[in-house]
């Protein structure tokens, strides 16, 4: 017996409610952690090997600069040899020798040593932020993935009720066996893009899993960052972030160490004066001082080769500062447009995805009182899913590029 349709439609609307929606966050064991944002920094910070690393350079650059200081110290020897008249040993004799001038050298020594820990102190603050940059495209990434479970769900769950929906009604001889084979396939395409989307989540969770160094499970949805620090133009996102770019300030700190090489090649031009007091102890005991001119050429004309070589060295580092300068500002630009970008798409998405439920919705009564085909029921069935996800894409969109402007600028 064929039921009327104002039966099979209020039959029809009680299956599509009565499915139950599994959320990502429900889905989770009992006692699981869910990370929050800030718990993922901290952890970050302290255990990523990469910064740590980092850090015991900064250790290896302050010992040098120590290690350069002491060269206005005097310099202790003592020496002695074969006697060349009686056979045995000569007296030994202990002596001090202390630089009073060696045309700069050891002064740009000294700032090549500070300039070289100011850059080491600065590659922490480099590797620590481009480390935090990974972390925030994870997070967003990751968060996306998550959030779409419950997309990908849902409409696995929707057509599974379709699909015993129009089973019944080819069943019945109500509908024709083509309409069933479109349900099945889109069935099948809604567990396919489920499992992908469960593999690209677990990919997501060991890459947080790396830069945190702690195993991530799950995160905390309900954890919404603030990105209202975030400049009002680009112009001043531009000028903050080069005013608080540790790859800029790290690499002045190298253009000061080249130009202390550039200036301790050139003190070799210039003989350095020597102070030497001499104690000789023995049979015979004498004090001795003296004043000295030593030269610093070193062999034929490697003094001039030096300084050629420093000063190109220090050129190449100003072009690399320049090319790094335009790179971050391309970084930058990007992120800001991004960011701009995908706050005006998520409105627009936002409401294209209720609108979307609302079609369908619309669409299923009409199907079960004959106004709607079978392919307009499952087309906006897929419409409504596809325009859910590009909510989420571009919510993560927006994420990440707020994330990494704040980190960009200094703010995080």
């Amino acid at each position: 017996m064929i039921l009327p349709k104002w039966v099979r439609r209020i039959v029809f609307l009680l299956v599509l409610s009565s499915m139950p929606v599994v959320h990502a966050d429900e889905a989770a064991p009992v006692g699981e952690v869910k990370w929050r944002f800030a718990d993922l920094l901290e952890a970050t910070r302290n255990n990523y090997p990469e910064i740590i690393a980092r850090q015991r350079s900064v250790e290896a650059a302050l010992a040098e600069l120590e290690g350069a200081k002491w060269q206005r110290f005097p310099v202790p020897s003592l020496h002695t040899g074969l006697n060349s008249e009686g056979g045995g040993i000569s007296d030994p004799v202990i002596g001090l020798s202390q630089p009073l001038w060696t045309g700069g050298r050891i002064t740009a020594g000294i700032d090549a040593a500070e300039a070289r820990h100011g850059a080491a102190d600065a590659e922490v603050l480099a590797t620590r932020r481009s480390v935090l940059l990974r972390l925030a495209e994870a997070y967003s990434d990751l968060r996306r993935r998550q959030a779409q479970l419950d997309i990908h769900r849902l409409n696995v769950q929707r057509h599974e009720g379709l699909r015993e929906m129009i089973d019944r009604r080819v069943k019945r001889q109500v509908s024709p066996d083509v309409d069933l084979n479109l349900a099945n396939s889109r069935l099948f395409q809604a567990k396919n893009d489920l499992s992908q989307t469960v593999q690209s989540y677990s990919t997501g969770l060991m890459q947080l899993t790396e830069l945190v160094g702690q195993k991530v499970t799950r995160l905390d949805l309900t954890d919404v960052q603030d990105l209202s620090g975030l400049p009002d133009t680009l112009e001043k996102a531009l000028e903050l972030t080069i005013a608080n770019s540790p790859s800029l300030i790290k690499q002045e700190f190298q253009l000061k160490a080249a130009q202390a090489d550039v200036d301790s090649a050139e003190a070799a031009y210039w003989p350095q004066v020597v102070l030497r007091v001499e104690n000789q102890f023995g049979k015979k005991t004498e004090h001795r001082a003296s004043v000295s001119l030593e030269s610093q050429l070193g062999a034929g004309l490697s003094s001039v080769t030096n300084i050629a070589a420093a000063q190109s060295r220090r050129n190449v580092m100003l072009e690399e500062r320049r090319v790094a300068l335009l790179q971050l500002q391309t970084t930058v630009v990007e992120a800001w447009n991004t960011y701009t970008g995908s706050r005006y798409r998520l409105d627009n998405n936002q409401a294209n995805r209720k609108t979307a439920a609302l079609i369908f919705e619309s669409y299923t009564r009409l199907y079960v009182a004959g106004q709607k085909s079978w392919l307009d029921v499952m087309n906006s069935a897929k419409e409504s899913f596809s325009t859910a996800l590009a909510v989420e894409d571009t919510e993560a969109d927006k994420l990440s590029a707020g994330l990494s402007l704040l980190f960009y600028t200094g703010v995080l």
